[in-house]
């Protein structure tokens, strides 16, 4: 029996089908489609790369961030300063990451809370007519 966490090598039939399928691939051939799927990555913006900030969000408040970074660690030197600037970045994407955990969690509740409510419903129906 396989040890199912081992890594399994695909087939050489399947590499091969996989080559000749990239072959078709040639990507986005617009402008437009290009733009679209340079922002691919910028869902939720948790693994953006270069794009902070997502079209909604306020660029000052970023700043204000940055700045109040910088104060506190007073960074010498353009690594120091880089390293400032992805503290900051990855700070405000945890500041937008927390309210959507949130929404996960409160989504999830109200679906529990309303399958408690018919089940409560579906016994006290089914007391009634017994």
């Amino acid at each position: 029996m396989d040890n199912p966490n081992e890594a399994r090598q695909p087939s050489e039939a399947k590499i091969n089908a996989n080559r000749e399928n990239a072959k078709k691939s040639t990507g986005p051939r617009t402008a437009a489609g290009k733009a679209a799927t340079s922002r691919n990555r910028l869902i939720h913006g948790l693994r953006a790369n270069k794009d902070v900030l997502l079209d909604d969000e306020n660029p000052e408040e970023f700043l204000l961030l940055l700045k109040s970074l910088d104060d506190t660690f007073r960074p010498i030197g353009e690594a120091e300063e880089m390293l400032v600037t992805r503290i900051a970045a990855d700070q405000w994407r945890l500041n937008r990451a927390l309210p959507l955990e949130a929404g996960v969690y409160r989504q999830r509740l109200e679906g529990v809370a309303s399958q408690d409510h018919h089940l409560k419903t579906e016994l006290t129906n089914h007391k009634r007519n017994h």
